[in-house]
């Protein structure tokens, strides 16, 4: 066989591996808005946002869109694009209780591969809000493409846009695990810390931080 010959099926046969090795796929989404849902911070005080249903808000009080979907192991994302997306005015008056500077002008979002109880996930997160010059816009369906590839096949650092976790935030600081069964908003206060083992004397609220399952930083 020449030499010539030997290249080109070493390139069809590395070209095929990492064919193999790449997955592309996409999904459709409709997001349900509530658009004056009653939020309450503790028994005195209370907000009301604009929601996609079973979904949160960040420390800014805008909401957020998660979704989570089962994905291979040793993958990485190497690149994903939101397209069709389609957007409808919020009203003011849902806006009350956001600071509307706090609100980004185009669309933030991340996807990313990490693991929940050991099994690797991918977790996509979406800020479904703009500020267009002022008009607030609200995003009512979009869809995600995406191309996972093998870790082995594809440098981390490659990929802008998400990648496996390499250092864990639970390296450094101390720690309190705590359950949450049920579904809502809850108030950390003193007393719970005090149930799982924290010492509050003298203790600094602006340095907690609360991490969910994922090892993803939780919105206040």
């Amino acid at each position: 066989m020449s030499l010539k010959k030997y290249f080109l099926l070493f390139f069809f046969l590395l070209n095929s591996i990492l064919i193999f090795c790449q997955k592309s796929d996409s999904k459709s989404f409709t997001l349900n808005w509530n658009d004056n849902s009653l939020v309450q911070l503790n028994k005195d005080k209370s907000i009301v946002l604009p929601l996609v249903k079973d979904n949160f808000f960040d420390e800014h009080k805008i909401p957020t869109f998660t979704y989570i979907f089962n994905a291979q192991n040793n993958v990485i994302v190497q690149e994903y694009q939101i397209n069709n997306v389609k957007f409808s005015i919020l009203p003011r008056t849902s806006l009350k209780d956001i600071d509307l500077k706090d609100i980004p002008s185009e669309i933030k979002s991340q996807l990313q591969v990490t693991k929940i109880k050991d099994k690797p996930v991918a977790v996509f997160t979406l800020t479904p809000l703009i500020n267009d010059n002022g008009l607030i816009k609200k995003i009512i369906s979009f869809s995600l493409q995406y191309t996972m590839n093998d870790r082995g096949t594809l440098n981390a650092s490659k990929s802008s846009t998400s990648g496996f976790v390499n250092n864990s935030v639970l390296s450094k600081g101390t720690w309190y695990k705590f359950k949450v069964d049920t579904t809502g908003v809850f108030k950390i206060d003193k007393k719970l810390l005090q149930e799982i083992g924290v010492n509050t004397v003298g203790l600094n609220p602006n340095n907690i931080r609360i991490y969910g399952n994922g090892g993803k930083l939780l919105p206040q």
